[in-house]
C-alpha cells in the first residue's frame, strides 16, 4: 500500500468528520520557515539550540521506503535505551500504522489552532518565523488523523516529515500533552548522533518515564 502522503483527500476527510462527530483538536506540531526552507521545531531546536546534525533512516532509499526505515531506525534506537519490552514503543506502532493510512493525513491552508506550548527555546534568525504545521485531531481512544499546512509540508524536507509522523505518534505516550518540550527531546535523542545517544541516555529514560521534559542544559554537552 501506498503511504499516506500519497492520497490526500479533502473531501473524503469532511465526510468522514460529519459523520463521526466528537473530534478532539490538539497537540500540533510546531516549524520555522526561513524563506523557502521549512522545518520541524524539534530538528530546528536540535541544530540550533544542542549543535546536533539529525539524521534518521536510509536516506538512500526511495521516499515511500524512508519513512519506514526512519520509524524502524528510531524504535531501534529507542530498544537500546528501554528495552524491547518498555510500553512506550507502543507509539511506534501507531506511527506505522499512520504510514499506512491513506487517510492518516489532511493537508490544508488552515490547520486548527490548538493550545500546547510548541514555543521555540532559541531565538529565530532574522527572516524566520514560527508556525503550526499540524493539528491532531482524535476520534474516541482508537483513531485519529492529523492536519498539516500545505504549502509548509512542501518545503520540509523528508527527515522533517518523518519526524513529524514520530512527533504526532509519541503523543500517546506521554501524559502531559499541553507542553511538547519532553516529545521535542525525544525527537532531538532519537535523530542524533551515536556519541550523543550513549551520553544522554538515562535522560532519555527519565523524560519517557516521568513524562516530563529535562532541563535543555543537560543536552548542551556530548556531542
Amino acid at each position: 500500500m501506498k503511504p499516506f502522503f500519497s492520497f490526500i483527500c479533502p473531501l473524503l476527510f469532511s465526510m468522514i468528520a460529519l459523520a463521526r462527530g466528537g473530534t478532539t483538536a490538539g497537540d500540533g506540531g510546531h516549524g520555522v520557515i526561513c524563506e523557502a526552507q521549512a522545518q520541524l521545531l524539534d530538528l530546528f531546536e536540535a541544530r540550533h539550540l544542542y549543535g546536533s546534525q539529525p539524521e534518521l533512516g536510509n536516506i538512500y532509499q526511495n521516499e515511500e521506503l524512508y519513512f519506514f526505515s526512519a520509524v524502524q531506525t528510531a524504535e531501534l534506537r529507542m530498544v537500546a535505551v528501554l528495552g524491547k519490552d518498555h510500553p512506550f514503543l507502543k507509539v511506534f506502532d501507531r506511527a506505522r500504522a499512520l504510514l499506512h493510512d491513506e487517510r492518516a493525513i489532511l493537508l490544508t491552508d488552515h490547520p486548527s489552532l490548538t493550545t500546547d506550548q510548541g514555543e521555540a527555546l532559541v531565538a529565530l534568525p532574522k527572516g524566520c518565523q514560527a508556525v503550526q504545521l499540524a493539528t491532531r485531531k482524535s476520534w474516541g481512544d482508537n483513531w485519529f488523523h492529523f492536519e498539516v499546512n500545505k504549502d509548509t509540508w512542501k518545503r520540509l524536507a523528508r527527515i522533517d516529515r518523518a519526524a513529524l509522523v514520530l512527533h504526532e505518534a509519541f503523543h500517546e505516550g506521554f501524559s502531559h500533552p499541553q507542553s511538547t518540550l519532553a516529545l521535542r527531546q525525544v525527537i532531538l535523542f532519537l535523530t542524533a548522533s551515536p556519541q550523543f545517544r550513549s551520553c544522554h541516555a538515562e535522560t532519555l529514560r527519565q523524560i519517557v518515564e516521568s513524562g516530563q521534559a529535562a532541563d535543555p542544559k543537560i543536552f548542551q554537552s556530548c556531542h
